[in-house]
């Protein structure tokens, strides 16, 4: 998921680029660091407060971050206390303008309303239309208006089906944990909204996407740029098939699954950077 993060903040950054914006390599660094440990912080938030991740677990990633002696909570706090650092330094250098100001209010009041009590929304099946939210959308405009402070509607054009992408994505992977999710009581958007009714969103919102990518072009947006992420429309044709296929009784292989699944997000958005920075 970081490398995914990393990506929609490199295609923001691109579409600023590709539409003539100077590259400011530091500030560009440090906003990918801030969108980064934003992320590492939201997800220790919802682990902390995942009453189906047991005490071994929290131990094993605190572990893993070569934090020992603290709790999931402080080490979320520690990733988060880059945000005051990182607005800290954009106000002294006046950087601070009104859309990254505002993007990152929305990206912390997200934070606040998904993973914690009261509000809890990744409890009540929305934390993938939040993870979508962010990644697809809030991460690109902050990697965008880093380097620009002029909105254009290319970025529009091309977030709004990425953002698409990463919702089929995040709800295919509810597809996979369905039966641990029902066991440890975790209410995902598969679980609330049912496979009868999940299934055509997913199919929907992969259809979705190319098509809008397809009035990209007589939108404005050049060939050159997006033709290249057709190539996962295959991928992506195949990831409802196989979803399709189970549904009528096929063998899962869920591992299989999910690695379709990974691609036609993941390749989509690396090719749509990469066509961005290249030309």
């Amino acid at each position: 998921m970081l490398i995914t993060t990393g990506l929609m903040y490199m295609l923001g950054g691109g579409v600023a680029h590709y539409l003539g914006a100077n590259f400011l390599p530091l500030e560009f660094l440090l906003g990918l660091l801030w969108v980064i440990s934003v992320h590492v912080s939201g997800y220790l938030l919802l682990l902390d407060f995942s009453p189906d991740v047991n005490l071994t677990k929290k131990k094993e990633i605190i572990v893993l971050f070569g934090k020992k002696g603290i709790s999931i909570l402080q080490l979320s706090m520690l990733f988060f206390s880059y945000s005051g650092v990182y607005i800290s330094i954009l106000l002294v250098n006046k950087k601070l303008t009104i859309y990254i100001g505002t993007l990152i209010l929305l990206t912390i009041l997200g934070l606040v309303l998904l993973a914690i009590p009261p509000f809890n929304l990744s409890k009540r099946g929305y934390l993938e239309i939040g993870l979508a939210i962010y990644q697809g959308c809030l991460i690109p405009a902050i990697g965008f208006f880093i380097l620009t402070n002029n909105f254009h509607r290319m970025l529009f054009l091309i977030v709004f089906p990425m953002t698409l992408l990463a919702l089929a994505y995040y709800i295919a992977l509810n597809f996979s944990t369905f039966a641990y999710d029902q066991k440890v009581g975790r209410k995902s958007f598969v679980q609330i909204n049912t496979w009868q009714r999940a299934a055509p969103v997913h199919h929907v919102l992969l259809i979705g996407a190319y098509i809008f990518f397809i009035f990209g072009f007589g939108l404005g947006i050049p060939l050159s740029i997006l033709w290249i992420v057709l190539l996962t429309f295959p991928l992506a044709g195949f990831q409802i098939f196989w979803l399709v296929r189970i549904i009528q009784g096929g063998r899962p292989l869920w591992k299989f699954f999910n690695v379709i699944t990974a691609s036609v997000y993941g390749l989509s958005a690396y090719f749509i950077a990469f066509s961005l920075w290249t030309h």
